[in-house]
């Protein structure tokens, strides 16, 4: 699809500082391609110095734009105005910097669609817009032809909104992520339910509208959120609990979903976004809600099966659980083909 030369350079855009399951996963892109032996290396922005013309401003020069989370993946980064502009080389950039695409003529220029939702926040932000007002990180608009942009996607529900845009199937690829290790828990980590307790574990910042409602409609259940915790933490609550919940928009492939599950805990979730699509989160039907305040009976009958039953209902999420920790070995392969790197 991107094939890549002997002299190809691979930069991939990055917001600085920030830790979140996006930018975690453009590090683990630059980190698995410099061990196949592709020079690659980040492009870290700053929002509030991000311009389209060097003649307007020059990106702020960091001491250190790594988070520390990313440290380990041991990537080099250099400046966006230091990028080779090569037909041979290839800039890749998440959807929520989209605009990035539109600086560079020569090279091979791929939007990363992380998300599907985010892409449309992100221009309803009021400092995006001022940039957009003076023709600074113009997003990405989709021509009626082909103009020569790849977009990669991270889950099935992008490869969709992809699709629906009238994007040339030949001009999309699938290179989803995969979990950091942290939440790889070790088989006696989740033997048996001895150590589990009777709770609903939420993030408060995914569908929290929706779970403040169960919550009363619950109160007597114990709910916990999942904030402002390390990921050992987090780790923690998920290998001792029975339950996760999640009403988000599921922008993409959501990665908590992902951990509460590969931890041990029955997963239930929505319909919203990637959670709508059954590749994307695997999980069976019966655990996803169009609307549980509405379901509330059933809903209610599905979180006591879980505790009262949970070494029946884990097996649920066996096959979930498989694919998840496949998911590294699969990242890999489809980087390979994406790239056409043979070795």
């Amino acid at each position: 699809m991107i094939g890549l030369t002997k002299n190809s350079k691979v930069y991939v855009v990055c917001p600085a500082k920030v830790a979140t399951g996006g930018p975690e996963l453009l590090h683990q892109l630059v980190h698995k391609l410099n061990l196949l032996g592709v020079a690659a290396q980040m492009v870290y922005l700053d929002e509030k110095t991000f311009t389209r013309s060097k003649s307007i401003s020059a990106l702020r020069t960091f001491s250190d734009p790594i988070h520390p989370l990313y440290q380990k993946y041991n990537t080099n980064h250099t400046d966006l105005y230091a990028i080779e502009d090569d037909r041979d080389n290839v800039i890749i950039t998440p959807e929520t910097h989209s605009g990035v695409v539109y600086m560079f003529k020569k090279m091979r220029r791929v939007i990363w669609w992380l998300s599907v939702d985010n892409f449309f926040i992100k221009q309803q932000e009021k400092k995006y817009k001022v940039k957009q007002f003076f023709f600074l990180n113009k997003p990405y608009n989709f021509p009626s032809g082909n103009d020569e942009v790849y977009h990669l996607a991270q889950s099935y529900y992008a490869v969709d909104f992809l699709k629906n845009k009238g994007v040339d199937k030949d001009q999309i690829g699938y290179v989803s992520d995969f979990l950091n290790s942290t939440f790889l828990a070790s088989t006696d980590e989740l033997n048996t339910d001895d150590r589990r307790k009777d709770v609903i574990l939420y993030n408060p910042k995914k569908g929290y509208d929706i779970t403040a409602k169960l919550m009363d409609l619950l109160p007597n259940v114990e709910w916990t959120p999942l904030i402002n915790l390390s990921p050992q933490e987090v780790k923690e609550l998920l290998i001792s609990s029975k339950v996760y919940v999640d009403f988000g928009n599921h922008p993409g492939k959501d990665r908590f979903p992902r951990e509460a599950a590969i931890c041990g805990c029955c997963v239930i979730t929505g319909k919203r976004g990637s959670a709508n699509f059954k590749k994307d989160v695997f999980i069976p039907e019966k655990y996803k809600f169009e609307n549980p305040v509405e379901q509330i009976e059933s809903f209610t009958n599905t979180i006591e099966n879980c505790f009262l039953n949970y070494d029946r209902a884990i097996e649920d999420f066996k096959e979930y659980r498989m694919r998840i920790m496949q998911e590294e070995t699969q990242f890999v392969k489809d980087i390979k083909t994406i790239f056409e790197i043979n070795l």
